[in-house]
């Protein structure tokens, strides 16, 4: 919180690029099973829907898992490689995930000293939701719209 009363979250960004959140929504996964008087044959078909039904799932998580390894194991290697090519750190002020300002720093100490003007004093930064002082070329390239939507 802002002395002018705002919430701002102000900070580095860390990798070139913003993870994106994921989802995953389970459906229903329910289905009646009729039984059989041959319980071996009973047990082999609800076996088989448990493994079909199961392996996406599966699945899933160690894709998630690999790549939530393979950020974690990044960020440090990102971290040290920016530092010592004295790449520009991008200091970003957000209002509820909205980017409001952008700005690259080159310095670790420069770019905390920043972040604690932003945050001291924030008068500067915009405050009409429509106003923004963040160029869309920093951070990536620019979402591409699929289909004209």
């Amino acid at each position: 919180m802002t002395r002018d009363g705002r919430d701002l979250r102000i900070g580095r960004r860390w990798l070139p690029w913003r993870p994106r959140p994921r989802r995953f929504e389970a459906g229903d996964g329910l289905f009646d099973v009729a039984f059989d008087d041959l319980a071996g044959i009973a047990f082999s078909i609800i076996l088989s829907l448990v493994l079909v039904l199961l392996a996406p799932v599966i699945l899933l998580v160690v894709v998630l898992t690999g790549e939530t390894l393979l950020v974690l194991a990044l960020v440090p290697l990102a971290a040290l490689l920016r530092v010592l090519l004295r790449r520009p750190w991008l200091v970003e002020v957000r209002e509820h995930g909205r980017l409001l300002h952008a700005e690259r720093v080159v310095g670790w100490r420069a770019s905390a000293r920043r972040i604690r003007t932003l945050a001291e004093r924030p008068s500067h930064l915009p405050t009409d939701p429509g106003h923004s002082t963040a160029r869309p070329a920093l951070g990536g390239v620019p979402k591409r719209r699929l289909g004209g939507f």
